[in-house]
This record gives C-alpha cells, sequence and structure tokens, in this order.
C-alpha cells in the first residue's frame, strides 16, 4: 500500500495523504503497465461475465497508449457494465499475471483513480492456450 501511495505521489497523482485519488485525465499516458478487468453483459443477454486484459504502457508501435484510448474503446461498447484497473504483477514462477491492488475505475459515467486492495487475487496465464 505504502509503496503504490508512494509512486502515485511522485507522479504527482495525489497529494499527501489523500485516498480518493480523483478523476481521471483523460489526454494522460498510462502511468503503470494495467491488468483490466472488465464486467460485460454476456452476448446472450443471461447475465454478466467478467474480461481480463493485460494493457501494458507502450504500444507494439512504440506510443504511448492513454487513459481516454481504454476509456472511450470500453465505453461505446453495447455490453460494457464497468472497468476496474490494477497494478500489473506476475507470480514468482512467471507463470501467471497477477492483479492485486485496484488504482482505477471507470463506468459510463465516471473514471476515477482510487486505490483498492483485493483480499483475493486475480490470475491469468501469462501465454494463451492454442486450440
Amino acid at each position: 500500500m505504502q509503496k503504490f501511495l508512494y509512486q502515485l505521489k511522485e507522479k504527482k497523482m495525489i497529494t499527501k495523504n489523500q485516498k480518493y485519488i480523483g478523476e481521471i485525465d483523460f489526454m494522460k499516458s498510462l502511468y503503470f503497465d494495467t491488468f483490466l478487468s472488465v464486467k460485460m453483459d454476456r452476448r446472450e443477454g443471461a447475465g454478466t461475465i467478467f474480461v481480463n486484459y493485460i494493457i501494458p504502457i507502450v504500444r507494439k508501435d512504440t506510443s504511448e497508449r492513454l487513459y481516454g484510448d481504454l476509456i472511450y474503446y470500453f465505453r461505446k461498447q453495447k455490453r460494457f457494465r464497468f472497468a476496474r484497473g490494477f497494478l500489473l504483477g506476475k507470480t514468482y514462477d512467471g507463470e501467471m499475471w497477477e492483479a492485486k491492488t485496484q488504482y482505477f475505475y471507470f463506468d459510463r459515467n465516471k473514471a476515477v483513480f482510487e486505490e483498492k486492495h483485493l483480499t483475493e487475487y486475480i490470475y491469468q496465464p501469462v501465454t494463451k492456450k492454442r486450440l
């Protein structure tokens, strides 16, 4: 927790004792490589599903990804409900992506930086399974 807050302070995203971090500037580059967990309606219309994405700061074409790119893309999807961005980590063996600390949230109405620590971590395999 302290390391996370220190990183945000260093990047001038929050003040000394602030927990609610504030609105996201859509024109800013991502501050961290991000594990994005998106809640969407199922295609069949029966319930919802979480879909996880690994979002690096730098794209394959070496340009930096903006918060506005992510938020705009998902908000225009019909099935989109909300998304939570976590600090991207890897397990010790390097086989799984890991999300422990949430640092931003957005839905159709708001986009804010906020800190939350998960009691149960989210995992995603590093390599996709080929069928």
